[in-house]
């Protein structure tokens, strides 16, 4: 129930939101499949047709392992990449392998929400965040007046996920600020520019 409270919460603020919990059997191809259903066919609710805007994936939810050619590893992305996705599922080999994609993007948010421990004990730790999280959205100042925060940044992934194009055009962008504060164009600029 506290699951389901914060998934209407959640779609009050954002649209349709997919909750996936886990289910014996559903493998990360017949997810994505339904995922890419919602997503492009939308679902009929009252008044219209709701497409997907993102997910949350509650428990041990089974994350799609994706090949490449020379790596394999659990993700999200086919879960959220779905308009031109980087990983296809490739039935005869049974897995996700790299496509031809460039510059792929994921077209919805996604989140993830993981207990630790099993059973009964996953459940009671569930419960207790959804609680909390409800607190939290309501402006308890219990749990939502803090006195300190927490600024993350990876470097490391950061770095190989950033695409080499944009970093370019960046940098060039970066290059050309007193030309383009002072307005001074010019054909050889331009010539500069598209090198």
């Amino acid at each position: 129930q506290d699951v389901q409270q914060y998934c209407q919460r959640i779609q009050q603020e954002r649209g349709l939101v997919c909750l996936i919990s886990r289910s014996e059997g559903e493998t990360p191809a017949r997810i994505v499949e339904a995922l890419q259903h919602l997503f492009f066919e939308g679902l009929e609710v009252s008044g219209g047709i709701a497409k997907l805007v993102g997910i949350v994936l509650v428990g041990d939810v089974a994350l799609p392992v994706v090949y490449n050619e020379t790596d394999s590893f659990p993700s999200m992305f086919p879960y959220t990449d779905l308009v031109r996705p980087a990983y296809v599922f490739d039935a005869e080999q049974e897995r996700f392998i790299r496509s031809s994609v460039s510059n792929p993007q994921a077209e919805i948010w996604h989140g993830l929400i993981r207990a630790p421990g099993d059973g009964a004990e996953q459940m009671e730790d569930l419960r207790q965040f959804f609680y909390k999280n409800k607190r939290f959205s309501e402006g308890d100042p219990q749990y939502s007046a803090f006195s300190k925060e927490i600024g993350f940044h990876d470097h490391f992934w950061e770095d190989k996920a950033f695409d080499n194009e944009a970093r370019r055009w960046y940098e060039k962008k970066m290059q050309s600020l007193d030309r383009l504060f002072h307005f001074r164009f010019s054909g050889d600029w331009l010539k500069e520019l598209s090198s």
